[in-house]
This record gives structure tokens, C-alpha cells and sequence, in this order.
């Protein structure tokens, strides 16, 4: 079958090819039929996680020698500053400093370290990427500020050339400068990166709303990768070599609001800044300067499940999100819309929602209000620096399955199942029933809860009635919401031998009467007598595929004598 890729009403995205009946907790019923459809992340699962908390008084973190700089380099993270003050170290050693004293980004060498300044402070509780590059060969010292460019010229203020290199370094702090160490930051780092080349501005700007991954151009040259990500313990992880770091004094982690993806993109260049981002699937974010005049604008995509759905409605199983990044400007602000086209499964998109927060660091999503129009497929709105996910404002399916089948064995009947996701699922109720429509519960197989991977079950009847019995399975979340698998059927404690449906456009199901049959093969002729097809029976109950065969009567022989006609249409 092949995917009809139009946006979703209540749940994203899902993976059913047949009927399925939903309640929510009101009772309210609601039926939606689902096309079976695989999914598959190709993007690194990337989001800003945590980040290292400094009090300004001694908190640091000490890096080991393997990080230590030498000649040409890049220092680039993102910071957040809590309080100014004549300190804010970001990165410094003995003899080199990346700073913000009083709030302005700085950086120098051999004890000169204001020679290169950006002139306009940094404010209080607000994210910026900065970043300082050191070109020995020039001997120029470069500060970035968001990507832009702030000063630039000789680390030490002469104009003379490095002979022998100007500077000698011995070790390097995150947070602190000099063998004390002292002059603390106050506030949170994130995304820590060392380079031993001096990066590109280009470089710069198309990273720092994103991970850094092997695609990076310069990659080989990364001296040390620190995300910041860790729960707990003192070490600071390397995630490029072995350089991982060590936390000082208390220093901890909190949640980040970095505004970091798997992907990114932006645009520094035109009169009115405009950028799109699209995900695999094809659906995509667009942000338009409206006002404020800012110098660039930034979109990120988010391939992860958020670190807190709360306020999300329909989340389902859609684990994506995309965010924006305004550099400069007055208040700036933007016009944003969500192109749906692509998102997997999607039958009616008439409920469908755009929620927003602030920033990772932010725990409650809310509806942004956002312009549904189902013709273009789109959801619009006026923002500023945020993050939006889809969503949408009826039931969402908490997991989403991919396999489910009932196994007719010796002296039982065997439930398999697998999801490919599960959101807040407590776990599945094994039904069955006699006739299709009184139902009773036989167990319970407790689910994941949260899960991003395929997780597989089972569950096996040991006591079966005789005649047909069927089967389904009640998926419950964590408030008591539920759903409905498909129906399987089975037969079992047959007094002969059954061969059904006949007639039939496919596939036929040989139900044995007992197990004598299996491994042996029984063969399908035609009216006048001529092999067409032979079977292996490897179990009680199989199905056996009659595509290959045009339409017409044949006959189905076991080894025991028994003949079955087939009709196929």
C-alpha cells in the first residue's frame, strides 16, 4: 500500500492499515482508519539538554591537558549570563582569556586581555553564542557575537607578529581564568567547543544552532566537544576525543534553553530576512522578519520527542519540533508558518494545533493560537524567539503499533505485538471473545511508558475455547485513556481439518485438527490434475498465499489423503 502523505487530524504519526475505535476519558468515541507506515529518523537526535550552572563565587571546571591550546584556535559556546560583574571567564587559561568583564566579550593574550572588545554589553538572562578565533599565521584575534563579527585585530595591541608563538599556554578552566583559579562566571554555559584552527565565520553561523556532527568541515581539527548533557557526577564528557573534563567546587547542571537542533538554518544576508527549514518527511518552517529589523534569523529542527510534553495535546507519537533564533534588532518579531505537507498519516487535519514555548528550559507548551488553513496546509502566526511543535487539540494515540498477530500452537494460542513508539503508555489489557462483541479480559503486559525504539511483547492463552475465538488488545495510558488493536481470530480444537474462506481473492488459512501435518507438504493442483504450487505446513494454523494463481478451482491434498477445494476469484 503506499502512503498517502497528508497531515494528520488527532494523532502523529500512526501506523495502522485497518479501522481502529479510540475512547478518551469522557467516553467520547472516535473511529479514524490508519494507514500502516514506517517511519525512520535519519538525523541525529539533537536538543540543548542541560547546561553547566556557575555561582560566580567558585564553581568551574578544570580541563585536562589534552585541551589545552596551542597556536591557531576557536573557543565558541553558548552562555547565559545570571549577573554582570568585572569576571564572566567563559574559557581562559594562563595566558589566554575569553571573557565578558562588566558584560562586554573580550579576549587577548599574554595578560593584554581586553586588546579585542565588542563595545556593546551583553544583557542579564539572555542566551548568546559567542565565539573568539586566533589566526597564528596573521596573528589576528576575532570575536563573534551571534554569529556577527564585533572586533577583530592583534591579541596583544602591537601589531607585531608571533616570533616565537605570543603565547604559552599551561591549562585551560571553563568558567574561571588563571592557576588559582579566580574571576569566575556567573550564570550557565552550554555547547562547549575547542578547535585548533580558526573557524570561518560561515562556519560559526551554520553550527551554532546545531550539534556538531562528522559533517562538520572541520571536524579532524576539534580539539574538545563538551554538550553538558550529563545528570550527575563531577566529570564534564568529551564527546569528540578523550578530554573530558572535571566540575569544581559544586558546580552543576540545569536545563538548558540553548537553542540547539539536529538541523539549522539562517539567513544574515537579505534586506528582509526570511528562512526555511523542511524535515525529512517534507513538512517545513518558514520565519519572515515582520519588524524590529533584526541582523539574522535562525530556524533549528528538533528530531526528538521534547523534554517535557506537558500542555501538548495530539502529541502522538510526532517527535519532531522546530524553533527560532532572532539576532539584534529592536524587539524583533516575525511571521511563522508550518507547512504540515509530509507529516506522516495524517487523515484530517481539522484539529490540528500549533503549540509553543519559550525555549527547552521551559516545561509547559501552549496552544500559539496559530492560523489553521487545511487548503494549503498550513499553520500561520506572528512570533518571536520560540518553539513549535504540532499538535492538535483532540485525542491523541499514545502508541503507535506496527505488528500484531495471533499464532495458532499445540495447546494455545500466542499474542505477539511491537510498537514502534510509546508515549505515557501504562500498558495492554489481552482481550477475547466468543463472538466479536462481548469481550473479556484474560491479562495484562505492562508497556514502556515513554519509548522512541521498537519494543516487542507477547502473551500466550494456554486455555483456548473450542471453535473460533478472538482476540484484541486494550493499549491504556497513564490517565486511563485507551484504544483498541485490531481483531484477530483464531480457531481452535478443530474435530477436522478446515480450509477457509472459499472462495477468496488471496490467501487461504489451513486450519489443522491436530499437529501429524506439520513438516509435511501438501500440494495444489489444478482441475486437470497439474502441480501448481506446493506448501511446507510448519504450523497448526497457516496462511497460504494464492496471489500467484489465476482465477479458477483447485484442490489443496495433505499428506493424510484429506482434499480440500480451493476456489480462487
Amino acid at each position: 500500500m503506499s502512503a498517502v502523505i497528508r497531515p494528520v487530524q488527532n494523532f502523529l504519526p500512526v501506523y495502522f492499515s485497518r479501522a481502529l475505535t479510540s475512547f478518551s476519558r469522557s467516553g467520547r468515541k472516535i473511529s479514524a482508519v490508519f494507514m500502516f507506515f514506517a517511519f525512520t529518523q535519519a538525523a541525529v537526535n539533537a536538543q540543548s539538554g542541560n547546561a553547566l550552572s556557575l555561582d560566580g563565587v567558585d564553581d568551574y571546571a578544570s580541563l585536562p591537558p589534552g585541551a589545552v591550546i596551542s597556536g591557531s584556535y576557536t573557543k565558541e559556546a553558548w552562555i547565559n549570563i545570571a549577573a554582570i560583574n568585572v569576571s564572566l571567564n567563559i574559557m581562559s587559561g594562563a595566558t589566554t582569556a575569553f571573557w565578558a568583564p562588566s558584560g562586554n566579550l573580550s579576549s587577548g593574550h599574554n595578560f593584554s586581555f581586553t586588546t579585542q572588545q565588542d563595545p556593546a554589553a551583553m544583557s542579564i538572562n539572555t542566551w548568546y553564542h559567542v565565539a573568539v578565533t586566533y589566526d597564528e599565521a596573521t596573528n589576528t584575534l576575532t570575536l563573534y557575537k551571534n554569529g556577527v563579527q564585533v572586533a577583530s585585530g592583534n591579541p596583544l595591541g602591537d601589531g607585531t607578529l608571533p616570533d616565537p608563538p605570543n603565547y604559552t599556554e599551561t591549562y585551560q578552566h571553563i568558567g574561571a581564568y588563571g592557576g588559582g583559579p579566580g574571576f569566575f562566571f556567573n550564570g550557565l554555559i552550554d555547547e562547549i567547543r575547542i578547535w585548533s584552527v580558526p573557524l570561518t565565520q560561515a562556519d560559526i553561523r551554520d553550527w551554532m544552532c546545531r550539534s556538531v556532527t562528522s559533517s562538520h568541515p572541520q571536524y579532524a581539527n576539534m580539539i574538545a566537544y563538551y554538550k553538558c548533557d550529563e545528570t550527575s557526577g563531577t566529570t564534564l564528557t568529551d564527546s569528540r576525543n578523550t578530554n573530558d573534563g572535571t566540575l569544581q567546587n559544586g558546580a552543576t547542571r540545569v536545563t538548558s534553553g540553548a537553542p540547539i537542533g539536529a538541523a539549522s538554518a539562517h539567513d544574515y544576508v537579505s534586506v528582509i530576512k526570511t528562512v526555511n527549514l523542511a524535515a525529512g518527511t517534507g513538512e517545513n518552517f518558514t520565519a519572515t522578519e515582520a519588524s524590529g529589523a533584526p541582523a539574522a534569523i535562525h530556524v533549528y529542527r528538533v528530531d526528538a520527542v521534547p523534554n517535557s510534553t506537558t500542555g501538548i495535546s495530539g502529541l502522538g507519537s510526532n517527535n519532531k519540533y522546530f524553533g527560532v533564533f532572532q539576532v539584534g534588532g529592536t524587539s524583533p518579531t516575525y511571521n511563522a508558518v508550518y507547512d504540515y505537507t509530509g507529516n506522516p498519516g495524517i487523515v484530517d487535519e481539522n484539529d490540528l494545533a500549533l503549540f509553543r514555548r519559550a525555549d527547552n528550559s521551559v516545561t509547559t507548551w501552549v496552544n500559539s493560537g496559530a492560523t489553521l488553513n487545511t487548503t494549503a496546509n498550513t499553520l500561520s502566526l506572528f512570533g518571536e524567539s520560540t518553539e513549535y511543535i504540532l499538535g492538535s487539540t483532540g485525542f491523541a494515540l499514545p502508541v503507535t503499533f506496527s505488528a500484531f498477530t495471533a499464532t495458532k500452537e499445540r495447546n494455545g494460542v500466542r499474542l505477539d505485538w511491537s510498537t514502534a513508539t510509546e508515549i505515557n503508555n501504562s500498558g495492554f489489557e489481552i482481550q477475547r471473545s466468543k463472538d466479536g462483541s462481548v469481550w473479556n479480559k484474560l491479562g495484562f503486559v505492562a508497556g514502556a511508558g515513554n519509548s522512541s525504539i521498537e519494543r516487542n511483547y507477547s502473551f500466550t492463552d494456554n486455555l483456548p475455547a473450542k471453535g473460533i475465538n478472538y482476540y484484541r488488545l486494550k493499549q491504556v495510558d497513564f490517565d486511563n485513556s485507551f484504544k483498541y488493536s485490531e481483531v484477530k481470530s483464531v480457531r481452535f480444537g478443530n474435530q477436522i481439518t478446515i480450509v477457509y474462506p472459499v472462495p477468496t481473492s488471496d490467501n487461504v488459512i489451513l486450519d489443522l485438527k491436530d499437529n501429524s501435518l506439520i513438516g509435511s507438504v501438501a500440494v495444489i493442483t489444478d482441475q486437470q490434475g497439474r502441480l501448481v504450487q506446493k506448501v511446507t505446513i510448519s504450523k497448526m494454523q497457516q496462511q497460504i498465499s494464492l496471489t500467484r494463481l489465476n482465477t479458477g478451482i483447485y484442490f489443496l491434498k495433505l499428506e493424510d489423503g484429506e482434499t480440500h477445494k480451493l476456489v480462487k476469484q
